[in-house]
């Protein structure tokens, strides 16, 4: 446990170094401006899957040090933010960490049946679970419960060892302000995306029970993190950072709403769904959800050129994903400055499969040119196949910052 302790100090010690560098306050006003739609410098993110590529290319289990199971945990997070650190990206290096959130009864009763994963973040075939409409007297509305005594062992134990250094949040929120919450993940986890498809056309009822279900679980586990005060100003999410003139800033260990921060919804497993389908069966039990929330950032992977008049029924709508399969120069048009244009290049031609600086440069400049009356922010996601080159990733951020920095 001693050598545990004086490696999580030493990253506690760059963190905390990284954290005073003058460029966080200077990157905390250019999210501002962004995200409250004003034109600036445009930011980046590098936003690579913490269960995935981070995991299990970069931060692996031989990368990390320590032995203790929490002190693991706070080691992967210190390490994961001075990553961001030393690629240069303009994420916000923050003067802490925070240990969990950890919940308990946070399913739905059944858990979905993955077929021949190759491994934890392989390709995967889904055999359906809902095949019925009787099937759904399978589910179980969740609870929202967190392990208290687990978050205050885990959280205890890192405040002892680097709490002098850096602050300690401890996690609350809920288990649904993610891909958890937004129905539509859960669905394709639940009923497979072949069924998912043909069902509003074979039996919309099943569909639309399923849809009913999942909001009032949802909605119910809001209302009990708003009864249990447990939403905090570190439990946002929108895929990049939270800074906008129009909520509080983050900050460790400070319960508030959930009108004070973001929350994240998207619709994947609907892409090649109508958007007459997609508004009947998923945005209308989404939009009492997200009301709830300060602002939205709406999309993922999913190619919204489609959906954008659709998704303007949200009222506090102000980013919308545009993915590397998005029509770039229609989703301009629709989106204008009216919301964040959140573009995320891709990564498999730009960094995964090969190194083409030159690639790079052109296909930034071809997207950012037919965007350019836009609010924009780029997310460089979903870096794969890396095999331990990091240096790719900075590379990548150098370049597609000087192409950026002339608009």
């Amino acid at each position: 446990m001693s050598n545990d302790v004086n490696i999580l100090r030493a990253l506690a010690e760059e963190l905390k170094l990284a954290s005073t560098d003058p460029k966080q306050e200077e990157k905390r006003s250019l999210w501002d401006s962004c995200h409250s739609l004003k034109k600036a410098r445009i930011p980046i993110k590098v936003y690579m899957g913490e269960w995935d590529a981070l995991g299990s290319e970069i931060l692996t289990d031989d990368a990390l040090k320590c032995k203790d199971l929490f002190c693991r945990e706070a080691e992967f997070k210190l390490r994961r933010a001075l990553f961001n650190y030393e690629v240069d990206d303009d994420e916000v290096i923050e003067p802490w960490i925070t240990m969990g959130p950890y919940f308990l009864h946070k399913g739905w009763g059944i858990d979905s049946n993955k077929v021949n994963p190759e491994n934890a973040s392989g390709a995967y075939h889904i055999d359906p679970i809902i095949k019925c409409k009787e099937d759904l007297g399978r589910l179980r509305i969740p609870k929202h419960a967190i392990d208290e005594q687990k978050l205050k062992i885990s959280a205890d134990k890192i405040e002892d060892a680097i709490g002098d250094i850096i602050t300690i949040d401890r996690g609350r929120g809920n288990a649904f302000i993610s891909f958890d919450g937004d129905i539509s993940s859960t669905m394709g986890q639940f009923l497979g995306m072949e069924q998912l498809m043909i069902l509003p056309y074979d039996d919309s009822e099943l569909l639309e029970g399923l849809a009913q279900f999942l909001y009032k679980g949802i909605i119910g586990i809001y209302d009990e993190t708003d009864t249990m005060n447990d939403w905090t100003l570190t439990t946002w999410l929108n895929l990049a950072m939270p800074y906008c003139r129009e909520l509080p800033r983050p900050k460790p260990n400070t319960p508030t709403t959930s009108k004070n921060i973001w929350g994240f919804f998207a619709s994947q497993e609907f892409t090649l769904i109508s958007p007459e389908m997609q508004e009947e069966f998923l945005l209308k039990y989404q939009l009492p959800l997200m009301k709830r929330f300060g602002l939205i950032s709406y999309g993922c992977c999913e190619d919204l050129t489609g959906k954008i008049k659709m998704l303007r029924q949200i009222p506090n709508l102000r980013k919308i994903a545009v993915s590397p399969w998005a029509d770039v120069a229609k989703c301009a048009e629709q989106i204008e400055d009216k919301y964040v244009f959140s573009w995320r290049p891709n990564p498999s031609i730009n960094v995964c499969s090969g190194w083409d600086p030159e690639l790079i440069r052109r296909t930034t400049q071809e997207a950012l040119e037919k965007a350019s009356e836009c609010i924009v922010e780029i997310l460089l996601k979903d870096v794969q196949t890396l095999q331990g080159e990091s240096w790719r990733v900075s590379e990548w951020v150098k370049i597609v910052r000087e192409v950026a920095e002339r608009y």
